[in-house]
């Protein structure tokens, strides 16, 4: 198996501890070596295992939410790889990151992010906007 592919195989654990609220799992995912970070839709940046697993019980305990993905593409670098992908929840799509440190030769999260897709936004949402450079 190619490490992408390992790394699509980590994400997918990742959605299916998420689906399935599966909180073990969803711990057993994430790296206890390197520093971890999460930033959910809305929340402000979670720092450490304590601030992030107490998001994902919080999330977890709620009705299982119906999550799929698609357009998963994983990039590596040495010990370092990430997945950027779509994750679809009622009521939209989400543009997600998650990135991944290779753990005793386990890919191991340590940062997760989760967006509005630009196919949210409506138009009236983007006047005003503008590009910093």
């Amino acid at each position: 198996m190619t490490d992408k592919n390992a790394l699509i195989e980590a994400n997918e654990a990742f959605y299916t501890a998420f689906a399935e609220s599966n909180t073990d799992l969803m711990e057993e995912l994430w790296s206890g070596q390197a520093e971890i970070t999460c930033i959910h839709p809305g929340w402000p940046p979670l720092d450490g295992m304590e601030e992030v697993m107490g998001s994902w019980h919080c999330i977890l305990s709620a009705p299982s939410p119906l999550i799929g993905i698609s357009d998963a593409k994983a990039y590596q670098y040495e010990n370092v790889g990430y997945v950027v992908c779509q994750e679809h929840l009622e009521p939209g799509v989400l543009i997600a990151t998650n990135i991944f440190f290779l753990e005793n030769g386990n890919w191991k999260l340590v940062h997760h992010q989760a967006g509005i897709s630009p196919s949210n936004i409506s138009p009236s949402n983007t006047e005003g906007s503008r590009t910093l450079q």
